[in-house]
């Protein structure tokens, strides 16, 4: 996952519905907080995946 600012995060491996926070690096330092919601998917074993800019100066 990546932003315009910001450094690729860590790779990822989805194996079940989850909620996390992405923390992604910009390039002056300073960190981005993105929320993600994995979601099942019916149909076989894809995911959907939504992710929400976490609010920078409240809580993640």
């Amino acid at each position: 996952v990546r932003l315009d600012d910001t450094d690729w995060c860590f790779p990822l491996q989805i194996r079940k519905e989850d909620n996390i926070t992405l923390v992604l690096r910009m390039d002056n330092g300073e960190r981005r907080f993105v929320k993600t919601e994995i979601r099942g998917y019916e149909e076989g074993s894809r995911f959907l995946v939504v992710f929400r800019l976490a609010s920078i100066n409240g809580p993640i």
